[in-house]
Formats: structure tokens, sequence, C-alpha cells
């Protein structure tokens, strides 16, 4: 039973916001899998590849579970040939359950049989035990290497074959297309984009230079909303290959145990934390993120009454109270600096009118008969001059 409710919590975490077939499967077996799946040795297997898929299995509660794993890997093969702007070719592979543990066929075993290492399933047959992100994970990357990514260059595909962990071959195709984005110039769209910034970004220090401003500080105002732009930009173009690599590093297709996943997680955290707290964009809502994967590990792992569920959660508030209270205090020290700076200038603009009323004053008393002279209406500069240097 507990293997069935983790399974099911792996089945519906996994897509996420995706939703999608997989989460009708998920919910349909909800009452079957926690009525006890692995209590008999039951087999269930599913073949992907071709545009098509297919399960086979001895009970409906199996075969339910075999589909579940083969749209989790062909969810993870689409969201990552939508990252690299590529489209899911043909492949072979094939995945599933025999007596409680996950199997993936590297031949696409086809038999209609159980993983079992009998006969034809036993050819390119690996066992994963109760590790299902791990054969997910070990089927995504089959698959990549069957050419399941097509329509990307030579040197991407090299990237996607260049390492047996999954999420490393991700990371180094994502880098391989950002070369080849930044040689070969992004898309028109972008290109304008960024374009129209850098246009904006000169007129603002040209008025700068023409009007006496601070071109230092132009430029660096300028520095920060490139830097924004361009995060945006990548957002929009890999945010989905992101969250992928995180799902894969310490989410739901994580390899390794709980334990071990929560660990990562505490240590990205920790990094998370440090560049909220110097104040970088967007550190503050990766931090949230990642606090909130923490607890919902914490929970799955440990329960609600596990002593590591309540460290995480308070540790989880504790982060987000000290980010909030140094943020409030950087927005407090900014503010008190421009009110220094306006009451700085408005003590002078007064003291500067105080004066010009007192020269006023000197200068209305001077047009009187005992005042100085005047010479075709103006006041002689000598006498004005005797007189100011006598009020002061």
């Amino acid at each position: 039973q507990i293997a069935g409710q983790e399974l099911t919590k792996g089945l519906s975490g996994f897509l996420g916001e995706y939703g999608g077939p997989l989460g009708g499967i998920a919910g349909g077996l909800i009452g079957s899998l926690l009525g006890g799946l692995f209590e008999k040795k039951e087999y269930g297997t599913a073949v992907l590849g071709q545009g098509q898929a297919r399960q086979a299995g001895n009970s409906e509660a199996a075969r339910g579970v075999a589909g579940g794993l083969g749209d989790n890997v062909e969810e993870g093969l689409n969201r990552i040939a939508e990252a690299l702007g590529a489209t899911v070719g043909g492949y072979k592979v094939s995945i599933g359950t025999h007596n409680g543990t996950y199997r993936v066929s590297t031949t696409g075993y086809s038999g209609g049989g159980p993983l079992n290492f009998a006969g034809d399933s036993a050819v390119g047959l690996h066992d994963f035990g109760e590790d299902k992100a791990g054969a997910v994970a070990f089927a995504i990357g089959d698959a990549i290497g069957d050419g399941a990514i097509g329509g990307v260059s030579a040197a991407v595909q090299k990237a996607l074959r260049s390492s047996k962990d999954l999420d490393k071959a991700i990371s180094e195709a994502l880098k391989v297309k950002d070369l080849e984005d930044l040689l070969s110039g992004l898309a028109d769209g972008v290109s304008e984009e960024l374009r129209a910034f850098e246009r904006l970004a000169e007129e603002r220090l040209q008025i700068a230079r023409d009007y006496g401003f601070e071109v230092a500080e132009i430029e660096r105002v300028n520095a920060e909303e490139r830097a924004r732009l361009v995060e945006q930009i990548l957002e929009d173009r890999i945010g989905s290959l992101r969250t992928l690599l995180e799902d894969l590093e310490f989410g739901d297709l994580a390899e390794g145990t709980l334990a071990e996943r929560r660990t990562k997680l505490r240590a990205e955290i920790a990094e998370a934390e440090a560049d909220a707290a110097a104040g970088e964009d967007g550190a503050a809502d990766r931090l949230a993120q990642l606090n909130r994967q923490l607890v919902d590990l914490s929970r799955d792992a440990y329960g609600t009454a596990g002593g590591e569920y309540g460290a995480d959660r308070d540790q989880a508030i504790a982060s987000a109270e000290r980010i909030i209270a140094l943020e409030k205090e950087r927005l407090g020290a900014e503010n008190g600096e421009l009110t220094d700076r306006l009451d700085l200038g408005n003590k002078i603009a007064d003291e500067g009118n105080d004066i010009l009323a007192e020269i006023r004053a000197l200068l209305e008393r001077g047009s009187g008969r005992t005042g100085p002279k005047f010479s075709h209406g103006l006041p002689d500069p000598a006498d004005t001059e005797r007189q100011v240097r006598r009020y002061d």
C-alpha cells in the first residue's frame, strides 16, 4: 500500500501544471493502487515508439501503471523537444513493472508478456527495483539515444548522447544550443527586442551627456535592465527545460533515496538564500520555489509528524522571514537616502530663497532718498556692494 501511495504521488506530481492524460490515468488508478498493487506478482508493460503506445499486463491496475509510466516518458521527451525547439521522432523502448519492481527494455520488447528476464524479454532489460524515477529517466535517455529528439543540429544530438546521466546530457545540449543561437543570431523577434533596448539605452546615455546627468548611474540602470531582459528571454525559451532539470536533479524524476534528494534540495536552498540575501533579481522567487519543494518532499517522505518535516517547515518559514526583513531593510535604507537628499535639497533651496529675499530688501532700501546713488535707473555697484557687506 505504501508503494502504491508513493507511485500515485509520483504520477500526479510529475507533470505538475501540464496535466494531460497522465493526470487522468493517475486519478483513475488511486483506488486500485491503494488496494495493494504490489501484494501479488503482477506485471504491466508499455511499449513506446513509432508515434503510439500500447500496454500489456495481467491485471487492469498493472496495465494502468504501465500506461502511466509510458506517459511519463512521452511527456518528458515532449518537454525536452519543446525546450530545444525540436520535434519528437522515432524511437523504441518498453517500460513497466514486474513483481513490484520497475523495469526498462532498451529493445522495446513487445512480446506481450512480462519484463522478467526470460527469453526475448531478457535482451536489453534493466531492473531498477523500486526506483520509478530512475526507470523513467533511463527510458527517456534510451529513447534519445534512438533519435527521439529530431530537428536539431548534429552538435546538439552529440551533446544529448554525451552522458548516461540524463540531466547532465540535457544541460550539455542546452549549452550547445545557446552557443549556436549566439553564433547564428537569435530569432528575429528576440533580436529585434534586444536591438530596441540597445537603442533606448544609447538614447538615455546621450541625454545624460547632453544635460549633465551622471553617466555612470545611467549605465548601471541600463545594465540591470539589460540583464533582466536577457533573463526573461531565456525563461521564455528554456524555462520548461530548467524545470525538467530540477525534476531530474531533486524532484519527482530524481535518482536516489528521498533522504538524498532532501540533502540536494537543502544545498540548493542555501545557495538561493545567499543570492536572495545579496539582493540578486529572481533569487527570492527561486528560494520560495525550492523551500516549497523541500516541505512537500519532507511531508511525503516522513509524514507531518516526522521531525524532518517539522525542521524543514521551520527552516522555510525562517528563510522567508529573513529575506523579507532584509528586503524591507534594504528598501528602507534606499528610501532614507532619498529622503535625506530631498531634505538637503529643500534646505539649500530655502537658504537660497532667504538670501535672495535679503538682497531684494537691500535693493529696495537703496531706492530711497538716503540710499545709494542711481544712474539711468540702476544702483551704483559700489554703493550696493558696501550695503551688502555692511548687512553681512
